[in-house]
């Protein structure tokens, strides 16, 4: 559930992405062929320098590679999305941008998400389980050398005629002993107390796994917000860049090359400024994962969408937040100190 939470997040984005450039990738690689028509025929009729129109012809080539290797990343987004959410290959499906994307700073304390990821964290419960499972085999081995004791109680009946009493009663206790489990016995004990020894020092070196992922994943997650926040900044910068250039060339006060360039910066800022937003919701993922939280989702035959909805957004907004029920506790394992 969480692989597909995350792979889904991430994919919406790469697909944003390639609805709202794919159109303006293939304007501005007409535009550049058309100029790149153009700058060869100027240089068959060597109207110019060859080597200004070479190396014109050099950055306009440039241009069109860095646009088609945009246009091929984002082709397949798509097709990964539409594959996730089970429609077809080839359905168009319409994205809406949300109104307010911008990623918020994690405000939950590093001690508040080592709380939750070791009371939530499955693997963590079921060492805790496996724990618990060892310390109960240590007790039967312990059990098994004591010696058998049998209890014997019956009511006796015989119709001889000859007998005085025809009826009575008869019990006995019978102990039995196995001396093969009194020579392993010593064994019996070791293994399984160093059977126990092993699942402790599991569940230990997994308390710190999850500590140690808790930290990467607060860590990811800020810089992830930090690297959006400087691409949409210099996306900004380049898409007013090419506002400028393009009045400009519209009063021919820019060349043709600089247009397209431009066009070209600002495409692939905000080419980055979507695959930030990709990397965030992809830490945004692994932060809810290693805290444990998952959408608490019943039969979906018996779900309607309206209610899914409603719990995978509450789910969602979870991770970001320090108040959220504690799952049960386990006071026989979990250590007073989970570190």
């Amino acid at each position: 559930m969480h692989n597909l939470i995350q792979n889904v997040r991430t994919s919406y984005w790469r697909a944003l992405a390639a609805q709202s450039l794919s159109k303006r990738i293939e304007a501005t690689i007409a535009e550049a062929e058309a100029a790149l028509d153009n700058a060869r025929k100027v240089s068959e009729e060597r109207v110019k320098d060859p080597a200004f129109s070479l190396r014109y012809q050099r950055n306009l080539l440039e241009n069109l590679r860095l646009l088609e290797s945009v246009q091929r990343e984002l082709a397949s987004a798509r097709i990964e999305l539409a594959n996730l959410i089970g429609a077809e290959p080839g359905e168009q499906i319409q994205l809406i941008e949300p109104s307010n994307s911008t990623p918020t700073k994690l405000d939950m304390t590093l001690q508040r998400m080592e709380e939750l990821a070791l009371q939530n964290n499955a693997d963590l419960r079921e060492s805790f389980y496996n724990s618990r499972i060892a310390a109960a085999d240590t007790r039967k081995a312990l059990l098994r050398l004591l010696p058998g004791l049998t209890l014997d109680y019956g009511y006796k009946h015989d119709d001889d005629s000859y007998l005085i009493n025809n009826l009575w009663q008869e019990a006995g206790i019978r102990i039995s002993f196995n001396l093969f489990n009194l020579l392993s016995g010593p064994r019996q004990m070791q293994a399984a107390e160093m059977n126990e020894k092993v699942f402790e020092a599991r569940r230990i070196a997994l308390q710190m796994a999850v500590l140690s992922q808790v930290h990467l994943a607060k860590h990811l997650y800020d810089d992830a917000q930090r690297q959006y926040l400087r691409a949409d900044a210099i996306f900004k910068v380049d898409d007013q860049l090419a506002e400028l250039i393009q009045s400009q060339a519209q009063s021919q006060m820019a060349s043709g090359l600089e247009h397209i360039s431009s066009n070209v910066t600002s495409i692939l800022s905000s080419v980055r400024r979507y695959q930030a937003m990709a990397k965030v919701q992809e830490a945004a993922s692994r932060v809810q994962a290693t805290l444990g939280l998952e959408p608490e989702i019943g039969s979906l035959d018996d779900t309607d969408l309206p209610t899914l909805q409603k719990s995978i957004e509450k789910t969602l907004k979870q991770w970001s937040q320090a108040e959220r029920t504690p799952a049960p506790e386990l006071p026989a394992l979990l250590p007073s100190d989970p570190k």
